[in-house]
């Protein structure tokens, strides 16, 4: 029964990430078409560089 919930996990946090990926795309596509640029990865990799 625990292995089985594991495996529950394993395929629901799967397909979280995928549809993480997949909304991150439909964002980076949306920003592009409105001639934007997304600085969350920037500005996260800045934040990191100042030891927030």
């Amino acid at each position: 029964m625990e292995a089985e919930t594991q495996l529950k996990y394993a395929f629901l946090n799967k397909q979280n990430e995928q549809q993480e990926r997949e909304n991150a795309r439909q964002r980076e596509t949306t920003l592009a078409q409105a001639g934007k640029r997304d600085i969350t990865p920037a500005l996260l990799a800045y934040l990191l560089m100042l030891g927030y």
